[in-house]
């Protein structure tokens, strides 16, 4: 018996230190963080049937990803209508680049709505991400 639990601890240690390796390996093998060397403000504006939420930025290829959710502000499934525009601003105020993108639920049944959008500007000169929902009759 103490020869059986001898075996189990030196598998269970050599399967701790292989896995520890995995790990350590993969993390070095992801790369360097592509990230702004300042931070991009997010500023969202709601319309009256729909919440902007959870809204992300981040750097892809010299570009600046955007990508969040639309909730319906009444407890409703179904899509939110409206249309939604994503604006890159710069520091010095003026408007980069604004796109109207599309939204869709990932679920039959979800309450929200999911967007992502990849802005084609420099991610240094962006200032602010304004996401603005307008609501249909606004």
């Amino acid at each position: 018996m103490n020869r059986r639990s001898s075996s189990w601890r030196a598998w269970f240690g050599a399967a701790a230190l292989l896995g520890s390796t995995f790990v350590a390996t993969g993390c070095a093998a992801l790369g360097q963080n592509h990230t702004t060397s300042h931070a991009v403000q997010v500023v969202t504006q709601d319309s009256n049937r729909g919440h902007v939420s959870l809204v992300q930025t981040r750097v892809v290829d010299d570009r600046v990803a955007v990508n969040g959710y639309v909730e319906n502000r009444f407890h409703a499934g179904g899509l939110v209508p409206g249309k939604l525009f994503v604006t890159a601003i710069g520091s010095d105020g003026k408007v980069m680049q604004e796109i109207e993108t599309q939204y869709h639920r990932r679920f039959g049944k979800s309450k929200r709505s999911y967007f992502a959008e990849t802005l084609a500007v420099n991610p240094e000169d962006v200032e602010l991400i304004r996401v603005t929902h307008i609501g249909l009759g606004q």
